[in-house]
């Protein structure tokens, strides 16, 4: 890809972000705190299909490439196995699986210490001190689980120190779920509504204490920052490959 072309397709994807954050008319917020905009009128919901269909070249591009890096994310993951056991997919499904349950758990509950066997210590205080500022504003956050609909890594960075300490590994995420903002004293909702929708959030894992730890919930833009980065494997293993 030359330079024009680079620049051409920064430039139209600040513009597709601009004018979907403008079609944009409700939000709700969930676990990280991250505060996430639904299309919510029909006026809002024809702005963006019809952004969907003049931008359709640059999302048929970032499609392919989201494929091509999960796909090669997988491979490297099952090459990693062979001699981390940590790297088995169904097992890191698995594992992802109950940590976004404990996670969204603890959040509607308001005590994250509920969580700590599936997070890293900072991200449990963090997430603590954002749950008691909102307490302290009198508002909380009421979230619940309808249904896990996909995980797909991202990106792998394996760390050879250590026995792999600090290793980290990048899914995608995406579920149903119930998720709004209410006023405490009154039960009024002051964001989003009590609806199911979509949820699409960015979660990273760091490997400490021979477990798959919960350590950063990004929103789901940040998607496309991690399908520029090259995984990063040990090199004894020679799993460099050229980059479509």
């Amino acid at each position: 890809m030359d330079r024009s072309w680079r620049v051409t397709l920064g430039f139209y994807t600040c513009w597709l972000i601009a004018f979907f954050l403008i079609a944009q008319t409700s939000a709700w917020a969930g676990p990280g705190g991250i505060v996430k905009a639904a299309v919510a009128t029909p006026i809002g919901r024809a702005i963006t299909l019809l952004l969907a269909i003049i931008f359709s070249p640059i999302i048929i591009y970032y499609a392919i490439k989201r494929a091509k890096q999960i796909r090669r994310t997988k491979e490297d993951m099952a090459r990693l196995s062979a001699l981390y056991p940590q790297y088995k997919w169904l097992d890191i499904k698995d594992r992802a699986t109950a940590t976004f349950q404990w996670v969204w758990s603890a959040w509607n509950r308001q005590k994250m210490e509920v969580s700590s066997n599936f997070t890293t210590s900072w991200y449990m205080q963090n997430q603590q001190m954002l749950l008691d500022d909102w307490a302290a504003r009198g508002v909380e956050n009421v979230c619940r689980i309808e249904k896990i609909k996909s995980i797909e890594p991202l990106f792998v960075q394996h760390n050879e120190a250590n026995g792999g300490d600090g290793s980290r590994l990048v899914l995608y995420i995406s579920a149903s779920v119930v998720d709004y903002v209410q006023d405490i004293a009154t039960g009024k909702v002051v964001q989003g509504d009590k609806k199911v929708s979509d949820m699409q959030t960015v979660w990273t894992f760091v490997w400490q204490e021979n477990a798959w730890q919960l350590n950063l919930i990004e929103p789901d833009t940040m998607e496309w920052s991690y399908l520029a980065m090259p995984n990063e494997l040990p090199s004894a293993l020679q799993l460099e490959s050229p980059r479509t």
